[in-house]
C-alpha cells in the first residue's frame, strides 16, 4: 500500500473512530445503556477504544507535534500526585483511596486515546465539532420530551431518576449535568454556524435548559453566553431580527393557548417533586431553600473543617469518598465543589489542579479561538463550583484533549 493510500485510510478511519467515540461518551451512552439494558459498563468501552485506537499509536512519529506537551505534564503530575498519596494514605482508607486511584488511572487513559483520535486532521476536529452539535440538538430534544414524559428516562438508578428530582435530565441522569453538557456542545459548536443563525441557536439551547431547572447550569449558561457577546462571537444587531420574530411567536402561543398552562398548578402536574421550589430562583428565603440545597451546604461545612484539621498535606486521595462512611446520614453526598475536594485530599495547593488542566487545554489557543478559549474555560472554573466530577465524566475529559487538540493543529496550520 502507498504512502498517499495509508494516509487516506488513516484520515477516514480516524473520522470514524472519532464519530464512534462521541457518540458513545459525549452522549454518556456509555453508563446509560449500562443501566438501562445492562451493557458492557463504561471501562469495557474505553478498553474497546483504546485497541481501536492503535492504528494511530503506530502513527505515533508524525503525531507526536500535534500532542500538548504541557497536557502531557498535567496528566503525568496528576497521576504522580495521586500515587503518592495513596502510598501515604491509603492505610488510612484503604478502599475508598484505592476506588478513586482507579477512576484517576482510567480518566488519564481516556484523556489519551481522546488526543490520539482528534490529533494531526482539522478536518476531523471540526468533523468532531459537527457530531457534537447534532448531539446538543439531540440533547434539547431528549430534555424537552423528559419535561412531558418524565419516566422516559428512567434507568434503574432510581434516586437520580427524572422521577425522584421531578427535572429532566435525558441521557446523563443528572439535571444540572445534562445542562452543563448543552453549554459545552454549544462552545464547540456555535461557530460552525453563521452569524445569523448563532442567536437562535443559542435560544434553543436556552430552551432545552429550561426543564432541567438547574440553578447551576442557568449561572454558567448565562455567563458563557455574555462571553460570546463580548468577544463577538454573536452578533446583537443581527440578533434583533431574531428577538421581534420571537415576541411575535410568542405573542400568537400566548393568544391561541392562553396563560392558564402555565400557572404553577398545571406545571406541577407535568413535573412534579422540586421542579417549583426550583423555579423560585429569586426569593432565596430559608422557606425556599431545597432538601439538595441544604444537604450540600451542610457537606460543604464538614468538608471545609476536614480541610482545615490539614490545610497544608491534605487529608490523602479517596478522602472525600469516606466522608459517607464517618457520617452516615451524608452518605452518597460529596462537596459539590471540585476545587474544595480537592483541597481536602491534597491540601490548598490541590485548588490548582482543574486550573492548570484548563490552561494546559488552553493556553497555546490562536487569535481565531480566543472567544472558544475564553468560554471553555469560564464554563469549567465555574462549573467547578456546583461539581466535584468534573474530572470523571468522560464528556468533559473529552472537551480537554479536543481543545488542546484544535489549538496546536491550528498553530501549526498558521505557522506553515
Amino acid at each position: 500500500m502507498s504512502k498517499a493510500k495509508n494516509d487516506s485510510f488513516i484520515v477516514y478511519y480516524q473520522y470514524a473512530l472519532a464519530t464512534a467515540f462521541i457518540c458513545v461518551f459525549f452522549t454518556n451512552f456509555d453508563t446509560y445503556w449500562s443501566h438501562a439494558i445492562g451493557t458492557p459498563e463504561p471501562k469495557i468501552w474505553i478498553i474497546a477504544f483504546a485497541i481501536a485506537s492503535i492504528p494511530l499509536f503506530l502513527s505515533f512519529s508524525s503525531r507526536i507535534k500535534y500532542i500538548s506537551k504541557a497536557l502531557i505534564l498535567w496528566i503525568y503530575t496528576y497521576l504522580l500526585i495521586s500515587l503518592i498519596s495513596y502510598l501515604v494514605y491509603s492505610n488510612d482508607h484503604p478502599q475508598a483511596s484505592s476506588e478513586e486511584l482507579r477512576t484517576r488511572i482510567l480518566s488519564a487513559v481516556f484523556i489519551l486515546i481522546a488526543i490520539f483520535i482528534f490529533s494531526k486532521y482539522p478536518r476531523v476536529q471540526n468533523w468532531a465539532r459537527c457530531v457534537i452539535l447534532v448531539i446538543t440538538f439531540m440533547n434539547v430534544i431528549a430534555n424537552i420530551y423528559g419535561l412531558f414524559y418524565p419516566d422516559a428516562f428512567v434507568t434503574i438508578v432510581e434516586n437520580q431518576s427524572s422521577l425522584a428530582t421531578g427535572r429532566s435530565s435525558g441521557f446523563y441522569v443528572d439535571s444540572n449535568r445534562a445542562t452543563c453538557v448543552l453549554i459545552l456542545g454549544m462552545i464547540f459548536s456555535i461557530n460552525l454556524l453563521p452569524q445569523i443563525y448563532r442567536f437562535p441557536f443559542i435560544l434553543i439551547i436556552i430552551i432545552g435548559s429550561f426543564p432541567t431547572f438547574s440553578r447551576s447550569g442557568t449561572i454558567c449558561l448565562l455567563f458563557v453566553v455574555a462571553i460570546l457577546i463580548i468577544k463577538h462571537e454573536i452578533d446583537i444587531k443581527k440578533s434583533f431580527l431574531w428577538l421581534a420574530i420571537l415576541g411575535v411567536f410568542a405573542a400568537i402561543i400566548l393568544n391561541i393557548a392562553g396563560t392558564e398552562w402555565l400557572d404553577m398548578g398545571n406545571l406541577a402536574d407535568i413535573n412534579p417533586a422540586n421542579s417549583l421550589t426550583r423555579l423560585n430562583l429569586i426569593n432565596l428565603s430559608n422557606d425556599h431553600i431545597d432538601d439538595s440545597t441544604s444537604d450540600r451546604l451542610s457537606i460543604v461545612k464538614i468538608t471545609w473543617s476536614k480541610f482545615l484539621e490539614s490545610p497544608i498535606w491534605g487529608n490523602g486521595i479517596g478522602y472525600g469518598l469516606r466522608l459517607g462512611e464517618l457520617h452516615p446520614e451524608l452518605a452518597n453526598i460529596r462537596s459539590h465543589n471540585m476545587y474544595l475536594s480537592f483541597m481536602l485530599e491534597h491540601g490548598f495547593l490541590g485548588a490548582l489542579v482543574l486550573p492548570l488542566l484548563v490552561f494546559c487545554s488552553t493556553h497555546n489557543a490562536p487569535a481565531s479561538n480566543q472567544a472558544i478559549r475564553l468560554a471553555f474555560s469560564a464554563l469549567i472554573l465555574t462549573w467547578a463550583f456546583f461539581s466535584h466530577n468534573i474530572l470523571e465524566h468522560r464528556e468533559f475529559l473529552m472537551s480537554f484533549s479536543l481543545m488542546s487538540t484544535m489549538n496546536i493543529t491550528s498553530q501549526i496550520e498558521k505557522k506553515s
